[in-house]
């Protein structure tokens, strides 16, 4: 199969196209929380932690922008770095979902997140795309694949 390209309308006729850019992080985040709505094992809880997008507010005295949900939030105990999904199967046992669009890193705060749960030996993942996403849910037991031909 051959890798969809983006092709300009001003541009000669022999082009190579480019590769368009991954999914905005958003829609992969709707795409597997529409999964593990439709397809979550039974017993399997799990939920989003939509702690991470920008909103909006305005600037301080010092220019600083300041959002007022997000000032809410910390003042409620939202912390830092914690990932996207979090899923409890049947036996109580929690894992841990982030999801990152392309090539973006971890920030400080997720490292230090991620770590923390490895050394408790609490299953982590990162997936960049959805396939990813569903194989790591899915190896986990989370979701029920079938796969048609």
């Amino acid at each position: 199969m051959t890798e969809a390209r983006q092709l300009s309308l001003f541009k000669g006729r022999r082009q190579r196209g480019v590769k368009p850019p991954p999914p905005p992080e958003f829609k992969t985040h709707v795409a597997v929380a529409d999964a593990l709505r439709h397809g979550c094992s039974p017993g399997w809880l799990w939920t989003h932690f939509p702690a991470g997008e920008e909103r909006p507010g305005f600037k301080d005295k010092k220019g600083r922008r300041v959002s007022p949900s997000a000032s809410r939030l910390k003042r409620m105990g939202l912390k830092r770095g914690w990932s996207d999904f979090l899923l409890i199967d049947p036996a109580g046992r929690h894992y841990w979902l982030e999801l990152k669009r392309g090539r973006a890193g971890l920030t400080e705060d997720q490292e230090a997140f991620r770590d923390a749960c490895w050394a408790r030996d609490v299953p982590w993942a990162l997936a960049r795309s959805f396939d990813e996403a569903i194989a790591q849910l899915a190896s986990w037991g989370a979701v029920r694949v079938k796969v048609s031909a």
